[in-house]
């Protein structure tokens, strides 16, 4: 069973990492894009999805240390 947890953990963390690396190939802000309101739009989605994908990566690295506590 503990074999298992530490497995599950270990891809929760790998999912975690690929998320905050696919995002961070993904962010490339236009700079060209032609009104203010465009850019607010562009960051305050990069916004939501930058901070799901901390929640999951701090998610992630709570479980771990929870169970390598015990």
């Amino acid at each position: 069973a503990a074999i298992e947890k530490l497995k599950q953990l270990k891809m929760q963390l790998a999912n975690a990492e690929s998320q905050m690396n696919e995002w961070m190939a993904q962010f490339e802000p236009d700079p060209k894009m032609p009104t203010t309101e465009e850019r607010a739009n562009y960051f305050a989605a990069q916004q939501v999805k930058a901070k799901k994908m901390r929640d999951d990566i701090f998610a992630a690295l709570d479980s771990a240390a929870a169970t390598l506590k015990q």
